[in-house]
């Protein structure tokens, strides 16, 4: 008889199989990877939010420039970035999961 490897969720403490990156018991995704993706999917998405802002508050501010043009394209794509990540990442896990 073969004696599976595991390890133990960090989230319930049950013990799962040592490939598992999600959890059999709580069905919670324990894969590093995604998470640090998911991270940086938010980063994005928040930085593009943020130019974007600024650039919507130039223009009432009266500034109408390349700058706040380029703060807005760039906003608007950074955003766009952003959620397409986080989409293709919960893509992903629910089709390992």
């Amino acid at each position: 008889m073969v004696q599976e490897q595991t390890k133990k969720c960090p989230l319930c403490a049950e013990q799962i199989k040592a490939e598992a990156v999600v959890c059999k018991f709580c069905g919670r995704n324990i894969d590093k990877k995604f998470k640090k993706n998911f991270i940086i999917a938010i980063a994005i998405t928040t930085t593009g939010w943020v130019l974007f802002s600024v650039g919507i508050f130039n223009i009432f501010q009266k500034g109408r420039g390349f700058i706040v043009a380029l703060g807005l394209i760039l906003g608007f794509i950074l955003i766009i970035v952003g959620f397409v990540r986080v989409i293709v990442n919960t893509i992903k896990m629910w089709w390992r999961g």
